[in-house]
């Protein structure tokens, strides 16, 4: 069966965050790689479903938005490292590339993380609407209840933040004749560089883009698209990544 026929349940989350760690205990997996990946590395379950590990770079998750909408992702994973708050909303923003029936923010390392991550973690979480698991895989803290989750068995209450997401229609692209549908894992990010169409604009973007002066703080921004400040962050994060902002300032009044 071909790999993007599979059910795929997504990790994603930058270097250092814990991902490989945390696929070993959530699905009982012995051979584990920790090896980063030049883009992903794939672990199999069985003939329909796979674990598959999304590097932990910018650059690499930029490439991947495009061949990744082939993929039938079931459940995207997104980790965050408790140690280092700073990075948490890098986790989103990687994760927003990719587009799954169900996803979570899992918080891992909490045994040497803080209480301040985990608040900046439940904020955002509550203002996306995505369950917030914090765990441990050192001490086992959480890790029940987030394999419940990904079982679909039901989850307690305790660790993370509880929201009704109301279900979407999943729209299944057809592939474009200029993806190329031969790359994986092991392709050689120069060749994926040279191979990958350029990036287009969603109509969120192209609507921030309009608006951009030079004046605009991105809270304005926001609030004239009726959108959340962090929401907007990332997409004009997004649009310096493809090219289309040259800067950004930090203006302190």
């Amino acid at each position: 069966m071909s790999t993007s026929k599979r059910s795929i349940f997504l990790i994603v989350g930058p270097k250092g965050s814990g991902k490989t760690t945390l696929i070993g205990k959530l699905f009982g997996i012995k051979d584990l790689d920790f090896k980063e990946p030049a883009y992903y590395k794939d672990y199999f379950l069985d003939e329909k479903r796979i674990v598959r590990e999304i590097a932990g770079k910018r650059e690499v998750v930029n490439f991947l938005q495009i061949v990744a909408k082939l993929w039938n992702i079931e459940k995207m994973i997104i980790v965050g490292n408790a140690s280092k708050p700073g990075e948490i909303p890098e986790s989103f923003n990687m994760a927003s590339f990719f587009t799954a029936t169900s996803k979570c923010f899992v918080l891992n390392k909490m045994d040497i993380g803080n209480e301040n991550a985990r608040e900046i973690a439940r904020t955002v979480c509550e203002e996306r609407g995505i369950p917030l698991f914090v765990v441990s895989c050192e001490t086992g803290e959480g890790i029940e209840d987030l394999v419940s989750w990904i079982s679909g068995r039901g989850i307690s209450r305790k660790g993370f933040v509880e929201k009704t997401i109301l279900p979407r229609k999943m729209v299944i692209p057809i592939p474009s004749g200029k993806i190329p549908l031969d790359i994986n894992g092991s392709t050689p990010i120069e060749e994926l560089r040279r191979r990958m169409p350029e990036p287009t604009l969603d109509d969120v973007e192209r609507r921030i883009l309009a608006l951009i002066d030079g004046r605009k703080s991105i809270s304005e921004i926001s609030q004239l698209l009726k959108m959340s400040r962090f929401e907007t962050a990332v997409k004009v994060r997004k649009l310096k990544d493809k090219g289309y902002i040259k800067e950004l300032k930090i203006v302190v009044s």
